[in-house]
């Protein structure tokens, strides 16, 4: 069992999924600056460092009043870390996908939560999924793109902890299930989601460029309409720091904090400057390093066991190309110089103030 000692006072309990407040110094025996859920509630207890982001599941009691300290007891086995898919992580999903379930035929798919996709109500979804079958598996953006024989494709977003998990019709389906595509083969495609973030449609495929999660998204960072000139402009329409810029995807569709903190980093570039006040010299290898981290982070997939059938977006490691992203207080793996965090956009960035000075 893992101890953990709060302060009430200090604590911040909010619904699962809202970003966390900064809250003032607190401190606990094993772990600081911890993101945690227990009983349906998510709690940050914020440190003067950052750690790394945790999920905890708990069967202690539901907290009512943060006004008394708290001791709960925590399995150790339970932790696990989980941060937002980026495009890497989606991408790693999209290729075990179109390589588990391409050419397969749906006899049956069932809605049931019908907030996952509150545009196509239960009956709707499982009359446009039935009888149909799985030409390919693509991706937009973050989006998974799954296009069928009916000319409909099937829209996904996972965010934060949606999963697909492929496994035999027998099979009992994972806590939080909320959509399931049986095929003809005895085989099951079952997404489940535990924060209840995800989204899901069924559009016809000709209007696909027409769906409001789609249409406004910027190029794709492999595309050649992603290239060094397209991203001068863009930078230079904006007085946003160039971190923010680079995190809108009406402008670069896929990336997110972490690898823009990566390919900032090795760019040299300061993750404060604002976007128009960077030169075209300096955005070239900005472009380069946003491009390479990305191909080398869906590099990854290779690590993933897809004989588990689970699709977890987990096994998308961003460790394996992180030089500063969760390594506040350490040392540049550069130069040496510890590597801080700042609060952009309530969300972290990690950089090194040598390598990236203004």
């Amino acid at each position: 069992m893992l101890e953990i000692w709060l302060r009430g006072q200090d604590l911040n309990l909010r619904p699962l999924g809202y970003e966390p407040n900064e809250l003032p110094d607190c401190s606990t025996p094993r772990q600081r600056n911890t993101d945690f859920t227990c009983c349906g509630y998510f709690v940050n207890i914020h440190a003067n460092f950052f750690i790394r982001h945790f999920m905890i599941r708990s069967s202690g009691r539901l907290w009512t009043e943060p006004s008394q300290a708290r001791k709960i007891h925590l399995k150790e086995e339970t932790r696990f870390d989980k941060t937002m898919p980026e495009l890497p992580e989606v991408e790693c999903v999209v290729r075990q996908l179109r390589r588990l379930i391409a050419g397969k035929n749906i006899v049956h798919a069932r809605l049931i939560r019908p907030g996952l996709a509150p545009d196509n109500p239960p009956r709707q979804f499982a009359d446009w999924l039935r009888n149909t079958s799985i030409e390919s598996v693509g991706r937009r953006g973050k989006h998974i793109l799954i296009n069928l024989s009916n000319q409909r494709t099937l829209i996904t977003h996972l965010r934060m902890t949606g999963r697909f998990s492929y496994l035999d019709e027998s099979a009992d389906d994972p806590a939080h299930t909320h959509a399931i595509l049986l095929f003809d083969d005895g085989k099951k495609l079952v997404f489940d989601d535990q924060r209840h973030f995800g989204m899901m449609m069924v559009v016809r495929s000709k209007d696909l460029n027409e769906v409001r999660h789609l249409a406004n998204l910027g190029p794709e960072p492999f595309s050649e309409e992603f290239s060094v000139e397209y991203l001068h402009q863009v930078l230079g329409r904006s007085s946003r720091q160039i971190k923010l810029v680079l995190l809108d995807q009406t402008r670069v569709v896929g990336l997110g904090n972490i690898y823009a903190s990566e390919a900032l980093h090795r760019a040299g570039i300061n993750p404060t400057i604002p976007a128009n006040k960077i030169s075209k010299r300096r955005i070239e290898p900005l472009h380069r390093e946003i491009v390479a981290v990305l191909g080398e982070a869906i590099a990854n997939d290779a690590q993933f066991d897809s004989e588990s059938g689970d699709l977890d977006t987990s096994y998308g490691r961003y460790e394996t190309v992180s030089k500063v992203y969760d390594r506040e207080g350490q040392p540049c793996l550069n130069c040496g110089t510890q590597i801080r965090r700042i609060t952009q956009g309530a969300r972290s960035t990690y950089y090194c103030p040598r390598c990236q000075a203004r």
